[in-house]
């Protein structure tokens, strides 16, 4: 089986700190990061194809910190949609995988993966939402950021896809970050999941409950051959600009 690994980036020219305010620092920490990122999932999967799928980054020319060193290619797609736009990309453009392995830049692979090949779908994480603001239903873990993601939300699902808005309760993609085969994509697209495109950080948040939303309509389970918990995937947070 075919697989690679596409890895959602977005580089800034320099950190900023928790004001806003840029950091005067020898080292820019997003292509550390992205470093932290790739040494790791070269440790463990040395040979893999691995394609960075760049989303409109300040900085336009990191590949030249990372593309020989670590085999991989940056591929600069100009992405606007942040996970979803990136998971859109790689399916429209690198149809020849059967298994995909979506990572954000922050994330770093501490085992071999190999073992998800025998699933259709595995998750980084997932959670327990609702139809509701934050933790507005007892016994649920994260609802949505604000009303009006419930309402876009609602919207999105009923005039892009079959699905008749947004379910009471559902289980959540954290991140919108999967590791499938090409079939679980072919299946999101027939139903138009495609078309539901975040363009700013309320959507990104939303998407991450119409993405578990999506998954859940087509049969699939979030929960089983989850790596939640496992520490087999670490998580670095960065400012981002």
């Amino acid at each position: 089986m075919k697989y690679g690994f596409f890895i959602v980036c977005r580089m800034s020219n320099e950190s900023h700190n928790k004001f806003g305010v840029a950091a005067k620092i020898e080292k820019n920490p997003a292509i550390e990061t992205l470093k932290w990122n790739l040494e790791g999932l070269r440790k463990h999967h040395p040979n893999a194809p691995v394609f960075i799928i760049d989303s409109n980054s300040p900085d336009q020319n990191y590949h030249v910190h990372v593309e020989s060193q670590y085999n991989v290619k940056v591929d600069y797609a100009k992405n606007n949609n942040y996970t979803v736009g990136a998971i859109k990309h790689a399916y429209t453009n690198y149809k020849d995988f059967d298994f995909y392995f979506f990572l954000q830049d922050s994330q770093r692979v501490n085992s071999n993966l190999e073992d998800c090949l025998k699933y259709d779908l595995s998750t980084y994480s997932y959670f327990n939402s609702h139809k509701g603001v934050h933790r507005s239903k007892p016994g649920r873990e994260f609802g949505f950021d604000r009303q009006q993601n419930i309402d876009d939300g609602d919207k999105w699902l009923k005039k892009h896809t079959p699905i008749n808005g947004i379910p009471g309760i559902f289980t959540g993609c954290w991140g919108s970050i999967m590791y499938c085969k090409r079939q679980v994509l072919e299946n999101l697209d027939s139903i138009g999941y495609f078309n539901l495109l975040p363009e700013n950080k309320h959507h990104d948040h939303m998407m991450e409950r119409l993405t578990g939303i999506s998954l859940e309509y087509l049969g699939y389970s979030l929960k089983e051959n989850s790596l939640k918990g496992t520490k087999r995937i670490l998580k670095k947070f960065r400012a981002r600009s």
